[in-house]
């Protein structure tokens, strides 16, 4: 996982060195973009810029109690330049589509709307996370833990490196250009998808699972990282014209890596949950999605419970069942009622 830090130096800069440094000590050398850091002497600092937000995977804003009010020595706030870096690296990273964390520190808060220009606004939609100095190292832990549970990794999404860094090179040269750029859009395969319906038994009715409902899927990129599939649950209920069946399923990261990295994280996604087939007849792309326990980033040796849910016409609580994965399919059921 690459990170790119961004922050007001006479607002921050001591806690965000920490935070780099904390950040480093965790993920590895180089895993962490911060511009006095990385940036070697000679190099253009905001080509620099433009090549380190395309090539990270989530962009962490470092506020304090005086990142929006800061002057520049003309008396103008420094927010409200176009040239000011700050504002340049959060339009950029908002643009970018991937995951942007704003980390309140020194007891800051988070900055109301009417404290930053419109273009910056959607950063304060972001939920917050606040290091404390009291117990910094902990919270960075959790830090990470969240960073990971929000990025998924590259086996789930091409970089397109060139075509984000051309992008956000035009919104670096053009400053108020970021309104042309989609904020939340993603590359379709990690589209956002519904939470799953709270189970209230008098509206489902349980289906009895076959022997072992279980599945693997193993990377096919000639790495190591393998996941099992336990479905340990299975529910059914009627939804208008339609009918809705709900899988709970144990995920599990089985990876025994030669060198613990974090590139042997599992991300748990929608997408592997490819359809159920019912009778021979497979659904739709899953229609709901939910982690029960755990996060959606599993280091290896880790756990997670989710739910996911298909739509469909026939009432499955008689039917064959079968769960497509990424990997091996599951058999759930057999002409159950």
């Amino acid at each position: 996982m690459r990170l790119f830090l961004s922050y007001r130096r006479v607002d921050t800069a001591g806690r965000a060195g920490r935070l780099f440094d904390g950040l480093t000590q965790r993920l590895g050398s180089g895993s962490v973009f911060q511009d006095v850091a990385s940036v070697s002497p000679g190099v253009d600092f905001e080509q620099a810029l433009i090549t380190s937000l395309a090539a990270t995977d989530a962009s962490i804003v470092v506020i304090g109690s005086e990142w929006a009010s800061l002057e520049a020595p003309d008396g103008v706030r420094r927010l409200d330049r176009a040239d000011d870096y700050v504002r340049q690296e959060v339009v950029a990273a908002l643009a970018s589509g991937r995951p942007v964390v704003p980390v309140l520190v020194g007891e800051a808060p988070m900055p109301e709307p009417d404290d930053v220009p419109a273009e910056l606004r959607p950063l304060l939609k972001r939920q917050a996370f606040t290091l404390r100095d009291d117990a910094w190292n902990d919270d960075v832990d959790d830090l990470v833990r969240r960073l990971r549970s929000e990025v998924a990794p590259r086996r789930r999404r091409p970089r397109l490196a060139v075509l984000v860094a051309a992008g956000i090179a035009v919104v670096l040269v053009a400053g108020l250009a970021i309104a042309l750029w989609p904020r939340d859009e993603d590359s379709g395969e990690d589209a956002s998808t519904p939470p799953c319906d709270v189970i209230d038994d008098s509206a489902w009715s349980a289906i009895g699972l076959t022997a072992a409902p279980v599945g693997t899927y193993d990377l096919s990129d000639g790495s190591n990282r393998h996941v099992g599939y336990t479905v340990t649950a299975l529910r059914a209920g009627q939804r208008q014209s339609s009918w809705r069946t709900l899988v709970d399923v144990d995920v599990s990261n089985q990876t025994t890596p030669v060198e613990a990295t974090s590139d042997d994280d599992w991300y748990i996604d929608p997408g592997d949950f490819q359809h159920i087939v019912v009778d021979g007849v497979a659904s739709g792309d899953p229609s709901c999605f939910s982690v029960l326990a755990g996060a959606r980033s599993l280091p290896p040796g880790q756990k997670a419970m989710i739910r996911v849910g298909f739509d469909g016409p026939t009432d499955p609580r008689r039917s064959d069942l079968v769960l497509e994965t990424g990997g091996t399919p599951i058999p759930l059921a057999a002409g159950r009622t």
